[in-house]
């Protein structure tokens, strides 16, 4: 009852066009940053496609993409290619390159991997002692839509009234990928939270220079009261600083 039929949901895209903006996240998070990546060297942890590493390479950065699928990767090469800039792509950091990174991007990607206290030391290693990491992700957990479900439900908490057992039953009308939880859908969700990542980035070394927590319904007050936030906050994004 609480959900769209099959037929009107929306479906998975898996197209390689590049977007009519692929810098448009750092430029709304990070302009500042974004203005000293020329001359600087770059991971872009989880580059996916590789529509930004491109850009950012355009933009005179030297760029390390580092992305898991081997598809991915052959086709950021390519773009890059065509774009007339270099850079390279990996499926993992390679040894040489730890603590040789001015910066580090992490975009829409910390509430998908199923060891993000992992990933955070992997991206501290990665940055030189004064390096920054550009880490932005959303929704968290316990936000309106955070079980990322709303292509089969517009009901706004809806994984947090439902057992994840029922709601994975009625996913698979929607998705045929055979996940039975959260863990085990494309792409993964670890269930990520505000409090959460803030103890594991403080744990892993970091310490945040700047952080900006937008909330639904333009209510951006609530990001600051605890618990409260959890409930409240769409986007989280940080800019971390490596001490050692």
């Amino acid at each position: 009852m609480l959900c769209r039929s099959p037929e009107r949901a929306e479906t998975v895209s898996h197209a390689k066009s590049a977007p009519a903006a692929p810098l448009a996240l750092l430029e709304k998070d990070f302009p500042s940053e974004l203005a000293a990546f020329r001359g600087k060297r770059l991971l872009d942890f989880g580059s996916g496609w590789g529509f930004q590493s491109v850009a950012v390479a355009k933009l005179g950065a030297d760029v390390l993409a580092l992305e898991m699928v081997a598809e991915r990767r052959d086709f950021t090469l390519a773009e890059a290619k065509k774009a007339g800039v270099t850079l390279r792509s990996e499926a993992l950091l390679p040894a040489q390159d730890r603590g040789q990174f001015d910066f580090v991007l992490s975009l829409d990607a910390m509430e998908h991997y199923s060891d993000p206290a992992f990933i955070l030391k992997e991206m501290h290693l990665a940055l030189r002692p004064g390096g920054r990491l550009l880490l932005s992700f959303g929704p968290p957990w316990y936000s309106p839509y955070g079980a990322h479900l709303r292509f089969m439900s517009p009901v706004p908490w809806i994984h947090l009234f439902f057992s994840e057992n029922a709601l994975m039953e009625e996913r698979r009308r929607f998705r045929s990928d055979g996940a039975k939880k959260f863990s085990e859908v494309e792409g993964g969700m670890n269930q990520m939270t505000v409090g959460r990542f803030e103890r594991m980035l403080g744990s892993s070394g970091f310490s945040i220079e700047r952080k900006k927590m937008k909330c639904v319904y333009r209510m951006n007050f609530l990001g600051w009261i605890p618990l409260v936030r959890e409930l409240f906050v769409n986007e989280v994004s940080v800019v971390a600083v490596k001490r050692s």
